[in-house]
């Protein structure tokens, strides 16, 4: 979308986390806004709308009826906790929300590099995402050994 400027990609304006999902992690995915040939995130839109907020919990509308059913009805797992991780960003701050977010990509990484058999890429962007992160910092150290 003309104009649109996402500079954290771990985490999308609407609650995405970018940083985990399989699709972005593919280059399936052209992030926020879209890109050439795709069609533009109505969030995108409103974010522009609303001077540019960078994520929906900075907007003094949030939350709008564009979350009242959010996690309800996408197929994608790593989507459905959308509300939930807003909250956690906006209650925590976005600094902090990164930096777990950032420890959670690490692991991620660790798990795709050295536990993949290349088709378990989903299932591990799924755990990463779900867990928290103390149990995920278990999980690698119990793998570790």
């Amino acid at each position: 979308m003309k104009g649109f400027n996402r500079p954290n990609q771990l985490f999308a304006l609407c609650g995405l986390n970018c940083g985990l999902c399989p699709m972005f992690l593919n280059k399936n995915c052209p992030g926020c806004g879209g890109g050439v040939g795709n069609q533009s995130c109505k969030i995108a839109r409103c974010s522009m709308e609303h001077d540019g907020a960078q994520y929906c919990f900075q907007c003094r509308e949030y939350p709008c009826e564009k979350y009242d059913h959010i996690d309800d009805f996408d197929y994608f797992i790593t989507s459905r906790n959308r509300r939930a991780d807003m909250e956690k960003a906006k209650r925590f701050g976005i600094a902090a929300y990164n930096a777990e977010q950032a420890e959670k990509a690490k692991i991620l990484e660790v798990f795709l590099s050295s536990y993949n058999d290349g088709r378990k890429k989903t299932l591990y962007c799924v755990a990463v995402n779900l867990l928290e992160l103390q149990d995920l910092l278990n999980v690698n150290l119990i793998w570790k050994h």
